[in-house]
């Protein structure tokens, strides 16, 4: 049921699901954001390197999930492709 509801009403949806915390923008920490969620830079290199991204000028965003996954979209390469999603598990 509860399902169904989130389905239909966005709101609900956003009451049950929250929204996620964007954690890199433009290649920039916000940094009050990652202290509300309580990770350090460091937290979040590590799940990085495990993904092979080395920078944080390779991300274009990056959004912590309610279920604690990371979804990471890449900075476009400098041939114009569109920007890849990176998505990998939690703390």
């Amino acid at each position: 049921m509860l399902d169904t509801l989130s389905f239909v009403s966005n709101p609900f949806n956003r009451l049950i699901n929250g929204k996620p915390t964007v954690l890199i923008e433009n290649g920039q920490f916000n940094r009050p954001h990652m202290r509300r969620e309580m990770l350090t830079r460091d937290d979040v290199l590590e799940q990085w390197r495990e993904q092979g991204i080395d920078d944080v000028l390779q991300v274009n965003v990056c959004y912590l999930k309610n279920d604690g996954h990371f979804n990471v979209i890449k900075q476009p390469d400098d041939n114009s492709d569109p920007p890849q999603r990176v998505s990998r598990g939690g703390q």
